[in-house]
């Protein structure tokens, strides 16, 4: 559980190191009433305890599971630990009927392991120590197991102190993450500016291929026009040839029909005269006679 609107007793917050007035009462501010600075070291964002402070915690976690957690302001994992972890050894008790925790000769390795938990073992040991074993008690084992693995899962929690107090990333870690992040930027911007120039170089030579492919495609555009507009030029010269040849062909036939036309009509004409001058001779002659 992290603290809100007041310092742990045992840590301070991070502050920017400044040459003005303010930053001074900051770092005063961090301090403990008593004018003391406190035990909370500061690497980077990350708050990191005094390793005395750090040790204390461990110890503490040796004797109570999870007391070491509610030192360092981790007061709900603290307690689950030690609900877990002393709910496990007491089962073990109760199989064994309390007589799991025993230093003779045969239970030293099994004491090893359930002295992990030191605040539960010794006290049970200088209570349960004197009591007779059962020849063949059937759940004995089963409980000496149960104990010696709450004390084993106790070791682990104390290696959690030391995880939640120095965070992987701070110190070295942190040094280590960050050099891996900035080899990794370097990769990537050495791989996008190699890419930049791959793209670049592809570009370029597509511009030189688009112009090549542009301009001689302009040329044969300009030589198909040339020779449409020579072809369009002969064709036209030819019609306007043939064109021609048939108007004067058309008017000589024209000129020839005229021509007989006249000659047709003179010879009709001189004809009716004729046939008209001898009616009327013959005419003249019918009327002296009857006159």
């Amino acid at each position: 559980m992290m603290y809100r609107g007041a310092t742990h007793p045992m840590e301070r917050q991070a502050s920017p190191v400044t040459s003005n007035s303010d930053s001074a009462a900051a770092n005063r501010s961090a301090s403990d009433p008593a004018g003391r600075s406190s035990d909370l070291s500061v690497t980077g964002a990350v708050r990191t305890f005094n390793p005395i402070t750090v040790l204390i915690c461990i110890v503490a976690t040796w004797i109570v599971p999870g007391f070491g957690h509610w030192l360092l302001g981790r007061r709900g994992k603290g307690l689950l630990y030690a609900s877990v972890l002393t709910l496990t050894f007491l089962i073990g008790l109760l199989l064994a009927e309390f007589r799991a925790v025993r230093s003779d000769d045969d239970f030293f390795l099994y004491l090893l392991g359930e002295g992990l938990y030191a605040g539960i073992t010794f006290p049970t040991l200088w209570l349960t120590g004197g009591l007779a074993l059962v020849a063949d008690y059937p759940r004995l084992e089963v409980g000496r197991l149960f104990c010696t693995v709450a004390g084993i899962m106790n070791l682990c929690v104390m290696v959690d102190v030391y995880e939640t107090a120095f965070p992987r990333r701070a110190g070295a870690a942190d040094g280590r993450g960050n050099d891996a992040a900035a080899g990794n930027t370097r990769e990537r911007g050495a791989a996008r500016k190699h890419g930049d120039r791959e793209h670049g170089a592809e570009r370029k030579h597509g511009d030189r291929e688009h112009g090549a492919a542009r301009e001689h495609g302009d040329r044969e555009h300009g030589a198909a026009r040339e020779h449409g507009d020579r072809e369009h030029g002969a064709a036209r010269k030819h019609g306007d040839r043939e064109h021609g040849a048939a108007r004067e062909h058309g008017d000589r036939e024209h000129g020839a029909e005229r021509k007989h036309g006249d000659r047709e009509h003179g010879a009709a004409r001189k004809h009716g005269d004729r046939e008209h001058g001898a009616a009327r001779k013959h005419g003249d002659r019918e009327h002296g006679a009857a006159r």
